[in-house]
């Protein structure tokens, strides 16, 4: 009788369900087809390399890029649910896989080794929206510079708008508000000296610089100058570079599905959700990125109290065009004082309640 050689498996025992077929190789995140590499994501291309697992600097994990709270959201009273980065000119590095051929790779593999295909198929598609996303980022925080356009709508508000165009190390933005002080109005410039330049009605000076009640008024129209030691600095500048931009803090990718935009434009749409914060809802979110850049084109950010934050991208690669006004007063020469929240946070002090008069005694004379 013949016996298999030392260290051969016999060939009279029963296959082994969890072995690993011919020319398969089993990355954490499951299995691939041949010649498709394992990473961060769980998937790549033949021959291609996938993007690190870490950020630029600034950046968080996949799962929270930036880490922080957005233009739009630390500063000018908002509490939004994203903060973070966006990119380059052009893309770098290897094209993702489409998002078609994981789904059929995963299906394929998923017959040979008898796993639910369900399962692996729904992973494979959040494997690949993160990953997608993921690479949006790091390409769109690498950009000199671009325009954008947010605008908050819902909750029984009216709406607030925030346009402006981002770089590196300097930016513009133009505000429109409503707070408890009234309808804001403002602009910034941030300098690439790091100098900030503000110019607002009253409303504005005394939310966002804590400006006397008495003084505002006379200081509507001017240009005021602020230093990264002032103390509404660090919230008046958020929005104004790249890297205190786009992104959506906490955001879980589930799915990509190909969709028209504006003017028949075909686009990678990335949904997922935002998970309920202190003081911030749960939210479902949509990036919409061009195939051709892997660059934002929109963002759709939809909160469970029906507050819609909406921004839109455009002149990837466009630097910011600032120009320093001539005479500005500086932050530090006027007479000012934090608001009761905090600078830029819309809420005057809650008046003290009236004491109820006690009723007459019935009958008294």
């Amino acid at each position: 009788m013949d016996y298999p050689p030392p260290g051969a498996p016999d060939p009279g025992a029963p296959p082994d369900p969890n072995a690993t077929p011919p020319g398969y190789s089993d990355p954490s995140s499951g299995w691939l087809p041949p010649g498709w590499e394992g990473g961060p994501s769980g998937y790549g291309p033949p021959g291609g390399t996938l993007p690190p697992d870490s950020l630029p600097p600034g950046y968080g994990s996949p799962g929270e890029p930036g880490g922080g709270q957005g233009p739009w959201g630390g500063g000018s009273g908002q509490s939004s649910a994203y903060g973070g980065p966006y990119g380059p000119p052009a893309p770098r590095g290897p094209r993702r896989a489409s998002p078609l051929a994981i789904v059929v790779g995963a299906v394929l593999v998923a017959a040979l080794i008898a796993i639910p295909v369900v399962i692996l198929t729904s992973s494979g598609a959040a494997s690949q929206a993160t990953s997608l996303y993921t690479r949006s980022m790091q390409l769109a925080g690498d950009s000199v510079g671009f325009h954008y356009v947010s605008s908050w709508t819902g909750g029984g508000e009216p709406t607030t708008t925030y346009a402006g165009d981002a770089g590196q190390k300097d930016g513009t933005q133009v505000i429109i508000e409503p707070t408890e002080y009234g309808s804001e109005q403002y602009q910034e410039l941030l300098a690439t000296d790091q100098t900030l330049y503000f110019e607002g009605n009253a409303p504005a000076l005394e939310d966002e610089l804590g400006v006397a009640a008495s003084a505002a008024s006379g200081l509507a129209g001017t240009w005021v100058s602020l230093q990264p030691a002032d103390a509404p600095y660090s919230d008046a500048e958020v929005g104004l570079t790249v890297a205190s931009d786009v992104g959506v803090t906490g955001f879980v990718a589930t799915s990509t599905a190909q969709v028209t935009g504006a003017g028949g434009a075909k686009l990678t749409r990335i949904k997922g959700t935002v998970a309920a914060t202190s003081g911030v809802p749960s939210a479902t979110v949509q990036v919409d990125i061009s195939p051709s850049s892997n660059l934002p084109v929109s963002i759709v950010i939809t909160y469970s109290d029906g507050t819609v934050n909406t921004m839109t991208f455009t002149e990837w690669g466009t630097a910011p065009a600032v120009s320093v006004p001539a005479t500005p007063v500086a932050w530090s020469t006027l007479t000012t004082s934090s608001p009761p929240d905090g600078y830029g946070s819309g809420e005057t002090p809650t008046a003290s309640p009236t004491p109820t008069p006690t009723p007459a005694a019935v009958g008294a004379a």
